[in-house]
């Protein structure tokens, strides 16, 4: 069981080199798990779930980090401490894919899965905050938008005009 927090973005780049120092492994931080998976969908649009699950996470843990500091559409740093006091740190993200969480991957790291699977849990029991949020992939150079008024989750893209034709 752990206890969720929102923490500094710093916290990561600490907690990789503490585990650098401590067993001599360069530990990978990518995505551990995605918040959903798309084929579970059925009818319901990717970009609209996503913007339900930004919803929810805000209502947990407040408005994204800055987004001028990451080339995320949003990014969350979120500490989990278990009974121990023990504190592992995760990343809420989306990038150019659907909503992650991320954080140290592979043999000997299987604690950071187990707190996300239960990140996710408490992610998906959440109700959404009202909110509105947008940014541009600069990968694809589309602009996003995605908000929640009285719990309905709405996303826009639009193509920059270098795409159009």
């Amino acid at each position: 069981m752990y206890t969720f927090k929102k923490a500094n973005h710093m916290d990561t780049i600490y907690q990789l080199e503490r585990i650098k120092e401590k067993t001599d492994k360069n530990p990978i931080q990518s995505c551990i798990l995605r918040l959903f998976d798309e084929a579970v969908l059925g009818s319901t649009p990717p970009e609209t779930e996503c913007a339900l699950i930004l919803g929810r996470v805000w209502a947990l843990f407040g408005r994204p980090n800055d987004p001028e500091r990451y080339e995320d559409f949003y990014q969350y740093v979120v500490s989990a401490e278990d009974a121990y006091g023990n504190i592992l740190y995760l990343e809420i993200y989306q990038y150019s894919g659907l909503p992650s969480i991320g954080g140290p991957i592979g043999e000997g790291f299987e604690e950071f899965e187990n707190a996300a699977n239960e990140l996710v849990t408490l992610i998906c029991s959440t109700e959404p905050i009202d909110y509105e949020w947008n940014g541009t992939y600069e990968d694809y150079d589309t602009f996003m938008k995605y908000s929640v008024k009285d719990g309905v989750p709405k996303a826009e893209d639009k193509f920059s005009k270098i795409f159009e034709s």
